[in-house]
């Protein structure tokens, strides 16, 4: 029996997922951004207090946002467990509800990417 690891980066992961999702849903997928919705599920303005979060913190909050509109790929990737245990066994939102969420999602994101005090970061920010 061979043994496999899934051993890989932050970056590679939202690379994965980023890229799936855009082609998933769409270019309407990132079309201007209207507000932002933090991990604690609070609305706010787009940009607003980008530096709030450390960028390794910013970065994880992205990744695990998106992976919250498509916790299969969670219990793929191994991240559901902790507080993120309820997506075990889940497949979110289907049809076009679920893509119009996700879009929503990754619209907000971008955004919040884009506010992102970018001095200061590593080459793996």
């Amino acid at each position: 029996m061979t043994k496999t690891s899934n051993d890989f980066t932050r970056r590679q992961a939202l690379s994965g997922l980023g890229g799936v999702s855009v082609l998933a849903l769409g270019s309407t997928a990132l079309s201007g951004c209207m507000s932002t919705r933090g991990a604690d599920g609070v609305s706010g303005k787009a940009g607003s207090a980008p530096a709030m979060m450390s960028p390794d913190e910013k970065l994880d909050d992205i990744a695990y946002r998106m992976l919250a509109q498509e916790p299969g790929r969670a219990t793929g990737l191994g991240v559901d467990t902790g507080k993120y245990a309820a997506w075990r066994g889940t497949w979110g939102t289907a049809g076009e509800t679920g893509r119009e969420a996700y879009r929503n999602v990754l619209t907000e994101l971008v955004g919040e990417a884009r506010a992102y005090p970018k001095d200061g970061l590593t080459d793996d920010q």
